[in-house]
């Protein structure tokens, strides 16, 4: 596992305000859609990060050492200090909650933080699955795509567009972590060539996304380019 200091807004006002004695251990897969999101997340706070690379394609994610702060093996993995998170819907959350000093990104009241939930938890428990189950199979040579599976992914965006209707960010008025979830999600859907183009909902909330979300060219758009070149590679 390489590791190397990253320090998102070097020399940014938010950067020298929350510089850290300690920086963020945080285990990545730069194509991994959940680690894009929290990178992303650490990039608009300005947090300074020590990056450790963990290689899930040559199976370094089952080291013991890493096995230790992680027993699911996923990226990303978040070592704040001994504060140890593997979840990154739970990891965006705590860097919010702990680092959001001027509370950009966090719900304006009860209702808004309902909407962003639902939008997390939806994304979690359907989209993002459904996008794995027809990948990911792909991706390992196991198939080639699989329509059915394709079906239930384009299921999900229409429901994805009702959610987005009528509000210019993922829940609310307000950029919040559901929109950074969102994204890293939306632009691997994108990346293994399903049509966004029938959502107009979701297509008009990307467009915003690709214009205003911190580090989408570096960090999520590099990252779904992978998983295309992949993609692509195995389905032809």
């Amino acid at each position: 596992m390489d590791s190397s200091a990253v320090i998102p807004f070097e020399n940014s006002a938010s950067a020298k305000t929350l510089k850290m004695e300690n920086s963020i251990d945080m285990y990545y897969f730069p194509a991994s859609p959940p680690t894009r999101a929290v990178l992303m997340l650490a990039r608009a706070l300005g947090l300074m990060m020590n990056l450790k690379l963990v290689n899930i394609m040559e199976g370094e994610q089952m080291k013991p050492e890493f096995l230790k702060l992680n027993p699911m093996h996923t990226v990303p993995t978040m070592d704040d200090g001994g504060y140890v998170l593997w979840e990154s819907k739970a990891i965006m959350k705590y860097l919010s909650d702990k680092y959001d000093k001027t509370g950009k990104f966090k719900a304006v009241n009860a209702e808004h933080e309902g909407k962003i939930n639902e939008i997390l938890y939806f994304d979690g428990t359907t989209l993002f699955p459904r996008l794995g189950d027809y990948m990911r199979p792909v991706m390992g040579g196991l198939e080639q795509p699989n329509n059915e599976k394709l079906s239930r992914i384009e299921e999900a965006l229409k429901v994805l567009n009702v959610l987005l209707a009528g509000n210019k960010y993922a829940g609310g008025s307000q950029m919040s972590i559901a929109d950074f979830a969102l994204t890293s999600t939306v632009s691997t859907i994108e990346a293994v060539k399903v049509d966004l183009s029938p959502y107009a909902n979701v297509m008009a909330w990307y467009k915003i996304m690709k214009k205003e979300m911190p580090g989408f060219d570096d960090i999520d758009k590099k990252g779904a380019d992978m998983i295309a070149a992949v993609f692509a590679a195995k389905a032809a």
